[in-house]
């Protein structure tokens, strides 16, 4: 994480994807340029 860029790496430190912080979630791209984003599924409702 560098500032608001998070980049995911491999074993050789090779970039696989970079995203930005947008929220609660982190939208990018992988290094073929997919279109990627990181997010937590809610939690479920407590009662």
């Amino acid at each position: 994480m560098d500032g608001n860029t998070l980049t995911i790496r491999d074993d050789n430190g090779d970039a696989l994807g970079q995203f930005s912080q947008a929220g609660e979630r982190f939208d990018g791209k992988s290094a073929t340029g997919t279109t990627l984003t990181l997010s937590r599924p809610a939690a479920p409702p407590t009662e």
